[in-house]
């Protein structure tokens, strides 16, 4: 995995009561087509997290 993409799913966030291994199944259920963009776009922001901030374009 790249380094960057790495340390970015691993930081804590400021929110109480969300583990940092939560993007990292938003971002697998969204390679595997379970889940939309929308709804991925959506979940990312409660980490203030976009997207492009993993390597992806939109």
């Amino acid at each position: 995995m790249n380094s960057d993409v790495f340390h970015k799913i691993n930081n804590i966030t400021d929110k109480i009561g969300v583990e940092p291994d939560a993007l990292n199944v938003i971002l697998q259920n969204f390679d595997e087509g379970i889940i939309t963009i929308d709804s991925t776009v959506k979940d990312l922001n409660i980490f203030s997290k976009k997207l492009e901030d993993f390597g992806y374009e939109i």
